[in-house]
């Protein structure tokens, strides 16, 4: 029997036993009081018990039939003190039910335990309400709480009276001739409203008429001696009437130096976007800008892409690919910043991690670190990936309908390194929380779910409204400790395949629709599991990707790592002595350095380095004048097997190039006969050649091979020739000893236009071509699909030569 709050209980037992507290009460007469003057009778003949009666600061009191007193063992419970904070820009009042806070000038209040408190606020005519924080939450107009503590609230109020504030130039400020900036913010004011700037020198003059939302103007003050100059600027002009306004009094000018550096931004590449400068305004025209400053003035300058697009790099002036750039205008600058456009071919969503977790696809689905640290990647590179301690960290992505899966194609790939393997192991998901809730799980699981058999599997687990939980797809695969792996899953139609270090591991058949949860995308957290140990390079892609798409992601090796740690090292040799030294390098450090052999025969030459066993380590290929042909296995600065591969060949023979041909994960060496133009391949294993054939006869002297890259996506490695009388431009693709196609990719492209660089530039696991017209400076790229052109455009204008790409 429960009777509230100040309620006293009286208890006239018909029976000769006392009335114990918790026991049941038969025949009874109950009388309650809420001052222990006036007493109510309750009803007669029912089962009543006296537990669980709580009464604030007071005592239950229970009489017996002898007249015997019965103190209540329930807990007494106290009052607590309720307090309001008002912050914000504005005003307004926040009063409660029941009464007590009436803030204005009462902000607390107290109120007995258990009681329900309801707040209200009430913004000032010029004046809005933004939001509760603390005990109450949201942007309601009321809240209400139960009282189970002392608690404390504020309450949000804005202005909503237009203002303008101008942040530059100050009052009492001497201003020199020539480009002073004018600066401004701006409250409840919108970004296109027309304000007006004016000075007075003795009398009025029009400066400008600019936006409120630009937020600054150059102003070329005059050359001139002035006292008692002011400058005013009105926004909103009704009338005669200003919706706000400032005057700023006191100013002078003097003159200066009237010399201005102008500042030139051009906008190349194939995306778009805008530049913005930190003081001063660019006027555009097309995709160049400029503006004049004073000598000295440091001007920063702000890349924003479009929807689409991606900023990729400042050049001239400024350098660096982070969105912002500082020049100083001690002379005339002109900077360049290139967007690329985002490929459809590329990843909706990506996060290398480098230094945090952004979205680096270009759509800015940026991740917001839970407890994750940043740590080294599994090539040693700091800060480069994030660490989760299993208990309590993720990082999360918030919702965006354009990450879900539903019955398209997909493929979800990443590193991932364990230290510790649990019975189910998140790696990420997309869910709502347990049971029937909305979600997607990839992990690693040995229960399994649905009909799917138990055991060690990686796992995409799918449940949902109307949904059986299930694995939609799976793969038997046992993880260890303490290393990296490369994971991914693909669909396409209704075929899931699961791969694990470029290799598949296994298939699924499932036509379930993947649901779309209303909750944060998250990684290292699936449900309340969460991953103890390490992710890097986690990429969502609306596609499957092919096997061979796969591989490249895992493969990415370095030039010249002779110890696997993702770094290329440098490998001297004394051309006197014929020592054979080896610096392994962490990016400008030596970690180790040392002599491999010492006093080797300068009859032997080095002719190439290469992975030969694909164990992730550079490798190092001899040849001998008399033709012999050797090759040292390496493992960092140690020679950890050597042996020949062939003695004997016609010094006729040339190495061509390097790659690997069939797609074995071991560089194979392509050969070219100097006399007949025969071009020859050696598939390698080690020291081994595990086979060889002629790829083709008789080719002409002017075709060069410029680049091996994969040009199609394939994971073997392609050759791209060019010849240098006609400017022709032919690719291979191969296909181990023979080429699976062989075209012309472009005609008569002329000698002063040269191949910088060639890698993926969009994600689509195919290496592009950057070229550079070496008598202007023009940047222009090939997106490369096989030996075909699949996009092309000018990266940027005019770029100088002392520019190189490394």
């Amino acid at each position: 029997m429960s009777y509230g709050s100040n309620t006293f209980v009286a208890v006239n037992n018909s029976s000769a036993s006392s009335a114990n507290i918790g026991a049941s009460i038969y025949r009874s007469t109950i009388l309650t009081s809420s001052d222990g003057t006036t007493w109510t009778t309750r009803p007669f003949g029912v089962s009543n018990r006296l537990n669980g009666v709580s009464y604030v600061n007071r005592t239950f009191v229970a009489v017996g039939a002898g007249g015997a007193i019965v103190q209540s063992d329930s807990t007494v419970s106290g009052s607590y003190t309720f307090t309001v904070t008002k912050t914000g820009t504005g005003t307004g009042t926040v009063t409660s039910s029941p009464a007590g806070i009436s803030c204005g000038s009462s902000c607390s209040a107290s109120y007995n335990a258990g009681v329900s408190v309801t707040l209200t606020a009430v913004p000032a005519s010029d004046s809005a309400f933004t939001g509760w924080n603390g005990a109450c939450t949201g942007t309601n107009t009321t809240c209400t709480v139960t009282m189970t503590d002392n608690l404390n609230t504020n309450a949000t109020f804005r202005t909503t009276t237009p203002s303008i504030s101008v942040t530059s130039p100050q009052p009492n400020t001497v201003l020199q001739s020539g480009p002073n900036t004018i600066s401004w913010t701006t409250n409840n004011i919108a970004a296109n409203t027309s304000c007006k700037i004016i000075f007075y020198d003795g009398a009025w003059h029009d400066i400008a008429t600019v936006t409120a939302g630009s937020n600054s103007y150059q102003w070329n003050v005059p050359s001139e001696t002035a006292l008692g100059v002011r400058l005013f600027i009105g926004c909103g002009l009704t009338g005669s009437t200003w919706m706000a306004s400032q005057l700023v009094d006191g100013l002078s000018i003097q003159p200066g130096n009237t010399t201005s550096n102008v500042l030139t931004v051009t906008k190349a590449g194939t995306g778009t976007g805008s530049v913005t400068a930190s003081t001063g305004n660019l006027s555009w025209s097309g995709n160049t800008g400029t503006a004049s400053y004073n000598p000295g003035t440091s001007v920063t300058l702000t890349a924003t892409p479009d929807s689409g697009s991606t900023f990729t790099s400042w050049s001239g002036d400024c350098s660096g690919s982070t969105s912002t750039c500082t020049v100083t205008m001690s002379a005339a600058r002109s900077v360049t910043a290139t967007f690329s456009a985002a490929s459809s071919t590329g990843p909706i969503a990506y996060y290398p991690f480098n230094g945090n977790a952004n979205d680096a696809s270009g759509r800015g689905n940026n991740g917001v670190v839970h407890g994750a640290t940043l740590t080294t990647d599994r090539a040693g590179n700091a800060n480069s990936a994030y660490s989760f301690n299993g208990a309590d960290s993720y990082i999360g992505v918030p919702d965006n309908d354009a990450l879900t899966l539903g019955a398209s194609p997909f493929t979800i790939a990443t590193w991932v390194y364990f230290n510790q393997v649990d019975v189910r192991t998140p790696i990420m998901a997309h869910d709502e929380g347990y049971g029937n809730a909305n979600k997607w799980i990839l992990w690693y699981d040995e229960q399994g779910s649905g009909n799917v058999a138990s055991g060690p599997a990686l796992r995409l687990h799918v449940n949902g409204t109307g949904l059986t939980p299930t694995d939609v797809g799976y793969a038997t695969w046992t993880p260890n400790k303490n290393r990296w792996y490369h994971v991914a899953v693909t669909r396409s139609g209704n075929t899931y395949s699961f791969y694990v270090d470029g290799t598949m591991i296994g298939t699924s058949q499932n036509s379930t629709v993947i649901p779309n949860p209303a909750a944060e995308l998250t990684l290292g957290r699936a449900e309340a599991f969460y991953l103890n140990g390490c992710l890097d390079d986690v990429r969502l892609y609306n596609r499957a990707l092919s096997a061979a798409e796969i591989k490249a992601l895992n493969g990415n090796k370095r030039k010249d790592d002779f110890n696997g740690d993702g770094y290329s090292d440098i490998l001297w040799r004394n051309t006197r002595t014929g020592d054979v030294a080896i610096w392994l390098m962490n990016g400008s450090s030596i970690t180790a350095g040392t002599f491999v052999v010492q006093g080797v025969s300068l009859d032997w030459s080095i002719k190439a380095v290469g992975d030969f066993n694909g164990d992730g380590k550079s490798d190092i290929l001899w040849q001998n004048t008399t033709g012999d042909v050797y090759i040292w296995l390496i493992d960092g600065t140690t020679i950890q097997t050597g042996g020949y591969a062939v003695r004997g060949i016609s010094d006729d023979w040339t190495v061509a190039a390097l790659g690997d041909f069939n797609g074995d994960g071991k560089t194979d060496i392509m050969w070219r006969d100097s006399n007949s133009g025969d071009i020859y391949v050696w598939l390698m294993d080690g020291t081994s050649i595990t086979s060889g054939g002629y790829i083709i006869k008789g080719m002409i002297a002017e075709w060069v091979i410029k680049t091996v890259a994969d040009l199609d996506g394939d994971g073997k490695s392609d050759v791209l020739w060019r010849n240098s009388k006609t400017g022709d431009i032919a690719g291979w693709l191969m296909n181990g000893l023979t080429m699976s196609s062989g075209n012309y990719i472009a005609h008569a492209i002329p000698s002063t236009w040269v191949i910088k660089a060639v890698e993926d530039f969009d994600g689509d696991g195919k290496a592009d071509m950057i070229w550079q017209d070496t008598s202007k400076g023009d940047i222009y790229m090939w997106l490369m699909d096989g030996a075909k052109i699949s996009g092309e455009n000018f990266v940027i204008f005019g770029l100088p030569g002392e520019w190189q790409p490394k």
